[in-house]
């Protein structure tokens, strides 16, 4: 749930420019991404979000996600639990 919310407060929907949010898993780990429309005016990013998350996955289970960012993708791979 964070991670769509956080995509929904970093990217600019619209639609000519859609927001395309995509949830995948193999069984073993879950990929949420999206396509990276940056706002005009931009939220100023704390990156709590990202820690939290990072820090929520270490203490409960030992095990670490992935973040990865280019200038057209934005997506965290989670180990499910």
């Amino acid at each position: 749930q964070l991670l769509i919310e956080n995509a929904t407060k970093h990217n600019t929907v619209s639609v000519e420019n859609p927001l395309i949010i995509k949830v995948v898993s193999d069984g073993v780990q879950v990929k949420v991404s999206n396509n990276v429309i940056p706002k005009v005016t931009s939220t100023p990013s704390t990156g709590l979000g990202q820690k939290y998350i990072r820090q929520q996955y270490l203490d409960l289970s030992g095990k670490s996600i992935l973040i990865e960012k280019t200038e057209e993708e934005y997506s965290v791979t989670l180990p499910l639990l």
